[in-house]
């Protein structure tokens, strides 16, 4: 499944294919020190035979993309290999970097300093898709857990360099609900929140009767509506909020669906 990350994470893995060469600033770098490690960016080049610097396109590519660039840049130089991943930048100090260098920070830097929580998930999706320029194409697959939870995954795993694409240690699962409160809380669309979340297994039907009474599309079919031709759009609205049905979910009796169509 394609989601809003795909247009610009298939074009910043391909940084890391480039084979570096760049001059001493390089070798020498305190991958600590921003100032050094600006140095080195702003002076590599693909190889001895040009000019071209790796780093001169950097905006929208990934962390992990541009520390393994810096690694060819290391080894061309002649770093033993046992010793290169100790002189990697991290992140934090790329993100430093490219502010430097390009005047604007890296779309990933909203999601720098990992901690568990609806919060940080929802600050990691937001701000790529607002500094991206997808906000409103990103919208609805933000508001959809399962797009939502694999895309902010990625982005982990493409923060988490010499680790084999693992996520943080600490890593835990956001809670779908969780997620889409933080989101409307840090939208700044006020009512982004779907009124189709919030799904409670103890109360199924004063659920689905929220969710589809806010649908003026469905109001205006309501000559239209049967139990079953509603109890499918319950059904479709929240694989569109949840990505699948939500654990508790269950089938309403046509009397439930029935009240429900009435209260058009």
């Amino acid at each position: 499944m394609k989601t809003f990350l795909n247009v610009f994470l298939g074009l910043a893995f391909l940084f890391a294919s480039f084979y570096s060469f760049a001059n001493s600033k390089c070798l020498n770098a305190d991958p600590n020190s921003v100032e050094q490690v600006f140095e080195c960016v702003a002076t590599a080049t693909i190889n001895q035979y040009n000019n071209v610097n790796p780093f001169a396109r950097s905006e929208q590519a990934m962390c992990n993309a541009l520390q393994g660039i810096y690694q060819n840049v290391l080894r061309v130089q002649g770093v033993a290999a046992q010793d290169i991943n100790g002189k990697v930048p991290s992140c934090e100090i790329f993100a430093e970097v490219l502010t430097e260098l390009n005047g604007t920070p890296p779309l990933w830097e909203g999601c720098l300093g990992y901690s568990p929580g609806a919060s940080h998930m929802a600050q990691c999706l937001l701000s790529i898709a607002e500094k991206s320029g997808q906000y409103q194409a990103a919208k609805q697959q933000l508001s959809n857990c399962l797009i939502a939870q694999s895309s902010y995954e990625t982005i982990l795993y493409s923060m988490s360099f010499n680790k084999q694409n693992r996520l943080p240690d600490n890593y835990q699962k956001v809670n779908c609900d969780a997620y889409l409160t933080a989101l409307s809380a840090n939208d700044p669309d006020a009512n982004s929140q779907s009124p189709c979340a919030g799904f409670d297994q103890n109360n199924v039907t004063a659920h689905a009767k929220k969710c589809l009474l806010a649908d003026e599309q469905l109001r205006g079919m309501k000559e239209q509506l049967t139990c079953q031709s509603l109890r499918q759009s319950y059904q479709t609205k929240l694989i569109q909020v949840y990505g699948s049905l939500p654990q508790g979910f269950r089938l309403l009796r046509c009397s439930e669906l029935d009240n429900i169509i009435a209260a058009f």
